[in-house]
């Protein structure tokens, strides 16, 4: 979510700085790049607890903390 949000303030830099005019985005782009990064989470979240050979980490309680890789 992080990126998105400096991507678009980025933009709105680069705009401003030959004066021009921002236009900020749609609620439904807003929306998209949202859903495109929570199901991104979502699907990385659920390879660490599907525990697929090859992936170099698991998940699972580490120190009482849950959702945080370990090492194998």
């Amino acid at each position: 979510m992080n990126a998105v949000i400096a991507y678009q303030i980025h933009k709105m830099l680069r705009i401003s700085h030959i004066r021009g005019r921002y236009d900020p985005p749609t609620r439904k782009r807003v929306g998209i790049e949202s859903l495109v990064v929570y199901s991104y989470a979502f699907v990385l979240a659920a390879i660490a607890t599907w525990h697929i050979p090859g992936i170099p980490f698991k998940g699972g309680d580490y120190g009482g903390l849950a959702c945080f890789p370990k090492k194998l």
